[in-house]
């Protein structure tokens, strides 16, 4: 009788889970109630708050909010140590090779992981500014992030340009600094915390403010 050679059917080969892969999830979920609730303050109505927020007029928010954990990207994290040592912020010894190492890493939205709001007050730094936390370092390392806003348009810019200023005239005094691309929503669930004028001075002063956008 002639030889039947079988049909075998291919089986699927497991992917390999990333070990935070479970962790990711609860933080997005996480996160995703965070991002509903600013979305349910920033709406103003007749009960709201007078949202003027200048000299004349101006409502504090002196305290600093909680770390919000941000959406993780595991495989779009740096791994290279000498990347993030390069931030050193013990070390004032700004040079060349160590601006390039930093820059790169402090590049990587993905090597971000909390963000928090800063005070806000008349007195005392005015602005909308926010904190952030690397995933990186011992302690891990923290940057400031100032961002583009009604009445303050050029603060961000005016930060790089110094920092770029300070190495070309090689005084190399300035700390490290880059401009970023943060998603909107991050700053959305970091505001959510505070009562609902946050939200709308955030809304309407950054998101929806015709310059900033």
């Amino acid at each position: 009788p002639p030889h039947v050679t079988p049909h075998l059917a291919p089986h699927a080969v497991p992917q390999a889970v990333h070990p935070e892969a479970h962790h990711c999830g609860e933080v997005q979920a996480m996160f995703n109630a965070k991002l509903a609730l600013f979305t349910e303050k920033k709406v103003r109505n007749s009960s709201s708050e007078k949202l003027e927020q200048s000299s004349a007029y101006f409502i504090d928010f002196r305290d600093e909010g909680p770390n919000v954990e941000l959406p993780c990207s595991p495989d779009k994290v740096d791994t290279d140590e000498y990347l993030w040592k390069a931030c050193d912020p013990q070390s004032t010894s700004y040079r060349r090779s160590t601006d390039i190492l930093c820059l790169k890493y402090m590049n990587n939205i993905h090597n971000i992981k909390y963000i928090q709001t800063m005070p806000s007050t008349l007195g005392f730094a005015r602005t909308i500014k926010f904190k952030i936390t690397y995933r990186h370092g011992d302690p891990p390392l923290k940057a400031i992030v100032k961002i583009t806003q009604k009445k303050f348009l050029f603060e961000p810019f005016a930060e790089v340009l110094g920092f770029w200023i300070d190495r070309i005239i090689t005084m190399n005094r300035v700390p490290y600094t880059v401009l970023l691309e943060i998603p909107l929503d991050w700053f959305a669930v970091a505001g959510a915390h505070h009562k609902p004028l946050y939200s709308q001075w955030l809304d309407g002063f950054v998101f929806h403010f015709p310059e900033a956008k």
